[in-house]
């Protein structure tokens, strides 16, 4: 998606073949300074992610967390750091900081570090490239289908990682047992040393500054060139000073009175204007209309609706919170349809924007764009229809079903 290579020229012919090595052998290539810059591949650069929130289902100024088992219809990002944890799926994903995706995290495009390093846990696999500023692991059974590269770090590779694209350690590489490297026509460029276990097998070229060691009993299978550089030959690629923006909150006007609604009272409605902290009670039911809201606070507490009439197609709804919005337990913002198409257009027309923190109880159905002065927390399980923003951290709970309605442009 945001990494993009150009082809390397062809390696020299082989310095070093797949003999039986039961030490530790350092290669070495005795080729002209001619040939070696011959032999030096072109780059291209990472091309820079958006920065716009609007391009992301999830974005946040802090760090962003998504937990086990929920798909992520759209690409993700964060100015700190970015955590995926067991079983989550997303289009792609670009953070500042350290990425980190754990067990079985399914990536279909890019994964991009700017000023961090990346880890793969056990059975990740990134369907597009792997870049990052620092340090890279693909960790045990993990697949890069696309490239590898560490643009100022280590690149390691655990037993049994494949990578099907081209490979760059600024540092040093270490290939683990039973590995697979490249495909007919890629490369293995390493600025340091590389460090090679037996059992491996690399259908890259493989071009490194420092030296080569294989190591172990048996010994890796060399498809291609294996070909020693002069110091100072292989180009880095660069990572773009990619930042994600800052968007600007409304502030809310509100009033001094605060408003209870309780379940005693039947379906209220509240018509838009200036309120003071809003209370809705277990199983009450708030009906809202087109307009603005200016509240000091929104709590809701367990088994609370909010229903939103939005009956023309221009109409829309916008909730101006100074302070925090707390929906409790099964707490549902009812749209008041059930056709898809008609259930989308109206959550795209829906904008709750927070001062403080939005924090979420589990098994929440919310719908809308969220936009939040410090953090944005959704518990396990919630329903939801939209895009956030957060000026804080993003921590979205596991089992989360949601559909990307993207935020509204500025």
């Amino acid at each position: 998606m945001w990494l993009s290579r150009t082809g390397m020229m062809g390696a020299v012919s082989d310095v070093a073949t797949s003999a039986r090595h039961k030490a530790v052998r350092r290669l070495a290539g005795g080729l002209t300074l001619a040939l070696l810059l011959a032999a030096a591949p072109a780059h291209g650069d990472v091309a820079t992610p958006p920065g716009d929130p609007a391009s992301f289902v999830f974005s946040a100024n802090g760090n962003l967390y998504v937990g086990n088992s929920t798909r992520v219809p759209g690409p993700v990002a964060a100015n700190g750091s970015m955590l995926l944890d067991e079983r989550v799926q997303v289009t792609s994903a670009v953070a500042r900081r350290d990425i980190k995706f754990r067990l079985l995290t399914l990536i279909t495009g890019d994964a991009i570090s700017t000023d961090g390093g990346a880890q793969l846990s056990n059975q990740v696999r990134i369907v597009g490239n792997l870049a990052a500023e620092r340090d890279v692991v693909v960790g045990v059974t993990a697949r890069v289908d696309g490239d590898v590269m560490s643009t100022s770090g280590d690149v390691r590779l655990v037993r049994q990682s494949m990578v099907l694209g081209d490979v760059y350690a600024d540092g040093e590489f270490r290939g683990d047992r039973d590995i697979r490297v490249g495909t007919p026509g890629s490369h293995v460029e390493v600025r340091g040393d590389a460090l090679i276990r037996d059992r491996s097998e690399y259908f890259a070229a493989i071009m490194y500054e420092g030296t080569m060691s294989v190591l172990g009993v048996g010994a890796p299978v060399f498809h291609a060139s294996v070909t020693q550089m002069s110091p100072g030959t292989l180009a880095a690629p660069s990572l773009p000073a990619w930042k994600l923006d800052t968007l600007s909150l409304e502030s809310a006007n509100p009033s001094s009175s605060a408003m209870t609604v309780t379940s005693d009272m039947g379906p209220t409605a509240i018509p838009p204007g200036r309120y003071g902290a809003l209370s809705i009670g277990q199983e009450a039911v708030v009906v809202l209309s087109p307009g603005v809201y200016d509240f000091d606070q929104i709590t809701a507490q367990s088994d609370a609706r909010i229903q939103m009439l939005l009956p023309a197609a221009t109409d829309t709804i916008t909730l101006r919170v100074r302070r925090d919005v707390k929906p409790g337990r099964r707490v549902a913002m009812d749209l008041m349809t059930n056709d898809g198409a008609l259930r989308r257009s109206r959550a795209s027309r829906i904008l709750t924007m927070t001062g403080g923190s939005f924090r979420g109880d589990q098994d929440v159905t919310w719908s809308g764009a969220i936009l939040t002065g410090k953090d944005l927390f959704f518990g396990k399980h919630t329903t939801f229809r939209g895009a956030t923003w957060s000026k804080g951290n993003t921590f979205v709970s596991r089992d989360s079903v949601l559909e990307w309605v993207p935020l509204p442009a500025d």
